[in-house]
């Protein structure tokens, strides 16, 4: 995955309307790839979505977990995750590294900066 550079400092990365906007845009990018409805993501990437949507879901709940502190790293992760228009949710190529890339913005929630 590129590396991209984020411009907010840790406490709007790890801000609760931050964190929800992240949680919304997971949940919107499952519900599109099993409903057909692929605004979000590209044809391409559908199949690895609903493949990876259980852990997409997880990363998801964690975001939501508000009393929970969260890495401004992990929150970086994840944007890039789902902005990166040449990561694994937008390039079919790079299916394969969409879990690998989730389960790596899980972990680094949990890490202390």
């Amino acid at each position: 995955m590129a590396y991209v550079e984020v411009m907010l400092d840790a406490a709007d990365l790890t801000s609760p309307r931050n964190r929800e906007a992240l949680a919304r845009s997971l949940d919107r990018l499952v519900a599109e790839a099993y409903g057909g409805e692929l605004a979000t993501v590209p044809m391409a990437g559908a199949k690895a979505v609903v493949a990876q949507a259980r852990l997409l879901s997880i990363l998801a709940l964690r975001l939501r977990e508000l009393e929970a502190p969260v890495s401004p790293r992990g929150i970086a992760l994840t944007q890039a995750l789902i902005g990166d228009c040449a990561g694994p949710l937008r390039d079919r190529a790079l299916d394969a590294e969409l879990g690998p890339a989730i389960a790596r913005a899980l972990l680094m929630l949990e890490e202390n900066d």
